[in-house]
């Protein structure tokens, strides 16, 4: 059987790259044919450019693939039993009915979920520090008005969008301090930065092995 099933994923092997071969091996035939419509538009890079129509039951496509093989839920896992939409024609005020088949979803106070395992990564999280990184790679040396890029009130607006979207329950138990290692401590405008931890929340199921997850104090409504 495992033969039979090798000879027939050969030719996907083929096509994709090697990183998505794992994944494939895990979908039903239907969604590996969907996989590759899929991966073909990307390799063309037209998704945007398709009718509109097309372009719709793409990104429906593609969510659906990620929602299968792409998302770990954390906490309450949806029943997969689709609501009356006539009963909640709208998103409430605490973000739920977004998802016909799992009302909780985006939701205010709903877990995170995860696109990856958890792992202890304690001793390589630091390593190379990340303010080192973010120093000398993203750090601008100079600014070169080109008048085809987004100015900084951009960024302004990014990051107060993404306060409504995202916003971690904190352990105002526990607080952190980062400092700037000493190789950039001068060229870092904060010596160090102090936040609350984010609190960890009994997940009570454990589906994948996730006994605990993180709340979101928002509704994110993207």
């Amino acid at each position: 059987m495992e033969l039979i099933k090798s000879f027939l994923l050969k030719p996907f092997h083929n096509f994709i790259h090697k990183d998505f071969h794992e994944v494939v091996a895990r979908m039903t035939l239907m969604d590996r044919f969907i996989f590759l419509i899929i991966h073909f538009i990307d390799k063309l890079g037209i998704w945007h450019r398709l009718p509109v129509f097309l372009g719709l039951i793409y990104l429906s496509l593609r969510r659906h693939l990620h929602q299968e093989y792409n998302l770990f839920n954390v906490g309450k896992s949806p029943v997969g039993v689709r609501y009356n939409p006539a009963d909640f024609p709208f998103r409430t005020a605490d973000g739920k009915f977004n998802d016909p088949f799992n009302d909780g979803a985006g939701s205010e106070d709903s877990f995170f979920g995860r696109n990856v395992l958890p792992v202890d990564q304690k001793k390589k999280l630091m390593k190379p520090d990340p303010v080192v990184v973010a120093t000398k790679l993203l750090a601008r040396r100079e600014y070169i008005d080109t008048r085809k890029q987004f100015n900084v009130i951009a960024a302004s607006w990014i990051q107060f969008m993404i306060h409504d979207w995202i916003d971690h329950l904190e352990n105002t138990d526990q607080q952190v301090e980062l400092v700037a290692p000493k190789e950039v401590a001068s060229q870092c405008p904060l010596k160090s930065f102090k936040f609350y931890k984010s609190k960890e929340v009994s997940t009570e199921h454990g589906y994948y092995g996730i006994g605990t997850g993180y709340l979101n104090r928002r509704t994110a409504w993207w």
